[in-house]
């Protein structure tokens, strides 16, 4: 039984990948550096603690950590007046509100870029539990921050839904014993993902369809 909804946030709340690669694009250029394809995927939907990491694995002599500082400052400057949001999200959370179903977001940015997107968005209020990458000491694709946010939710792991978008999330989500969909955007489903079964919809307004017709009763 589902008791309560995790979103992950860029890519499933918010359509921000594009800009996210548009200033790894421009740091690279600072830098001095290229980047790959597979770099950016790898970058995606993780802890800035990863995501130092996974630079300097690339990026030979880099700060991966003085980069990541600053990659988060320019997204959040980017973001600061407008957050752009994904297909059906509105009506999505406004469904499970109406059914008082427990939501919350567990992303792999830092706290202060989570809050800022979601004040801006005017979504935060929806959300009991807010969880961010700097509050655990292993990010996606370990299941550290969905097992601290089932834990606020004061929820078990099997009982929560995880929406994420990326390979390191969906992963984190069936690490932790979470229910897990992936919502397509950036990057597709690996082979991995595929025979795990896990339920692959093109955007939220394929999840609501879902959760109206199989798993949260109109009447409850």
């Amino acid at each position: 039984m589902i008791n309560a909804v995790i979103f992950d946030m860029d890519g499933v709340l918010f359509d921000t990948e594009l800009v996210f690669d548009q200033i790894w694009t421009m740091l690279a250029k600072k830098y001095g550096y290229v980047i790959q394809q597979q770099m950016l995927n790898n970058l995606r939907g993780t802890s800035g603690k990863r995501m130092a990491n996974i630079i300097e694995s690339y990026w030979k002599d880099a700060d991966g950590f003085l980069i990541i500082d600053e990659f988060f400052a320019n997204a959040k400057a980017y973001l600061s007046q407008k957050v752009p949001l994904k297909p059906g999200v509105c009506e999505l959370i406004d469904f499970l509100w109406q059914h008082k179903m427990p939501m919350a977001v567990a992303s792999g940015s830092f706290k202060d870029l989570v809050l800022s997107n979601l004040k801006v968005s005017g979504l935060i209020h929806y959300f009991q539990v807010i969880s961010s990458g700097d509050e655990v000491s292993s990010g996606k694709p370990e299941p550290d921050i969905f097992l601290l946010t089932a834990k606020r939710l004061c929820q078990k792991p099997q009982n929560c839904l995880v929406l994420e978008d990326g390979i390191h999330g969906v992963l984190a989500g069936i690490r932790a014993g979470c229910e897990t969909y992936m919502v397509l955007d950036k990057v597709s489903p690996t082979k991995e993902i595929l025979e795990k079964q896990v339920p692959i919809y093109n955007d939220l307004t394929e999840v609501l369809a879902d959760l109206k017709a199989n798993v949260i009763k109109q009447d409850s």
